[in-house]
């Protein structure tokens, strides 16, 4: 996938245009963050992302970016900006283990390594890995 297409792609998730954003993945999809899984259908996707969204500004900053017709390969710092605090019991409804609370007006980046897997054009997996500590941002 060409750079050029992937920024489009961030822009819709920027905008939360979620129908946008389905738009790049395949019917049939998976996407894990530290191996647990986050979503797997377009329900599930719209649902995660709401209610995230609900907390949290994400905005994605790539840093390096490597692809080809079958997989892009990036690094990015994840930037995550508390509008309210969400707590550990907000998190387990998300049932993502590995994501840490976070108090209103906080601001973090997370880096992480993101692997995608593409099929026609569209994902049909990701995969992200947090590779360092979050920092303010």
């Amino acid at each position: 996938m060409e750079r050029i297409v992937y920024e489009r792609y961030a822009a819709a998730f920027a905008a939360r245009d979620y129908d946008a954003v389905l738009s790049y993945w395949a019917p049939k999809f998976s996407a894990t963050m530290q191996g647990e899984t986050l979503f797997s259908t377009p329900e599930e996707l719209r649902r995660f992302y709401a209610y995230l969204h609900g907390f949290v500004d994400e905005s994605i900053e790539v840093t390096r970016y490597l692809s080809d017709e079958s997989a892009i390969f990036m690094e990015a710092n994840v930037r995550i900006a508390a509008r309210r605090t969400m707590t550990r019991e907000d998190i387990d409804k998300l049932g993502v283990a590995s994501m840490l609370p976070i108090e209103q007006g906080a601001v973090l980046k997370i880096p992480q390594f993101v692997h995608y897997h593409l099929r026609d054009g569209k994902f049909v997996a990701v995969a992200c890995l947090i590779s360092g500590p979050p920092v303010p941002g």
